[in-house]
């Protein structure tokens, strides 16, 4: 059985998604347009993509899932608490995931995660 990951990044223009192995390969990856949403219109993209991958995760399972925001998370990481790309303040996306997904999920700010992935997987490893 292959473990995944799921991995979101709610941006100002785009609301991309993808879905990485154990090995950290991308195994595939969605993205839709995103402009200025409400909470609710979020949400129902961040369904859609979820669906995107019910085909691949027959044979894995899905373990943990990160979000990034081009904002600020709250102190606890489960939720956005300030982002020019949503209507609404307060949003507890991670509480979202895990019911839905039923997995553990943190949220990041988007230059927080470019820089961990550069410290990783870029230049700077």
């Amino acid at each position: 059985m292959n473990d995944f990951f799921f991995c979101l990044d709610i941006g100002g223009t785009n609301l991309k998604s993808a879905l990485i192995n154990s090995s950290d390969e991308i195994t595939s990856r969605f993205s839709s347009r995103n402009d200025r949403l409400d909470a609710n219109t979020l949400i129902t993209h961040l369904r859609s993509h979820m669906a995107q991958y019910s085909n691949l995760l027959k044979d894995g399972r899905l373990r943990s899932a990160g979000i990034s925001v081009a904002g600020i998370p709250t102190v606890d990481r489960k939720g956005i608490r300030a982002t020019t790309h949503l209507k609404e303040g307060l949003l507890p996306i991670s509480k979202i995931i895990e019911e839905e997904l039923g997995i553990p999920s943190l949220v990041e700010n988007d230059g927080q995660c470019m820089a961990l992935g550069e410290k990783f997987y870029g230049l700077a490893k």
